[in-house]
């Protein structure tokens, strides 16, 4: 082998293994905000407690703009941190801001294209019913495997509209 082909043949499983771990952040990334979605939506109710409920003034945060508390809430791991946002009123305020903005965009798209899945969310996460009785009790009742799938649609919708692309794992 030359000399060339050596480089070459290095540079090409450089590069390979390079793409290999971008497409595995990518995958991590989605996943992360998956989990994330389902983790805001299950606390939905507990975090509008919070902010129902917390004395402390909201003129004791800092932040702001709800890019700055997305990057303040999230661990290393991409996870979000829940102390993080339950230890401002206003971080936990402005959050439930957007999510209920973008759930009533969900609902929206969702009434208007027939779909389930905006209630399968609703009914199954944020009011924590168990998914026979979310399927059962629907206008048009749907087995409970398509519930779980309109479960994991939601999911990845969701995911795009609270955390935009970084959902998308680009």
């Amino acid at each position: 082998m030359t000399k060339e082909e050596i480089i070459k043949l290095a540079s090409e499983t450089a590069i390979n293994v390079y793409i290999k771990k971008h497409e595995q952040q990518r995958r991590n990334q989605a996943k992360h905000a998956i989990e994330n979605t389902k983790r805001l939506l299950r606390e939905y109710q507990n975090l509008k407690t919070h902010c129902e409920e917390a004395i402390f003034s909201a003129e004791d945060s800092v932040p702001t703009s709800l890019g700055l508390i997305l990057t303040e809430i999230f661990d290393s791991n991409g996870f979000i941190k829940f102390q993080a946002l339950m230890s401002s009123k206003k971080r936990t305020e402005l959050m439930l801001e957007h999510i209920d903005a973008m759930l009533t965009i969900y609902r929206a798209r969702c009434e208007s294209q027939n779909k389930i899945n905006y209630d399968i969310l609703k009914y199954y996460l944020i009011d924590g019913r168990e998914m026979l009785d979310v399927v059962d009790g629907l206008f048009i009742p749907v087995s409970k495997s398509t519930g779980y799938r309109a479960l994991k649609q939601g999911l990845e919708d969701m995911a795009v509209l609270l955390f935009g692309v970084y959902s998308m794992g680009a």
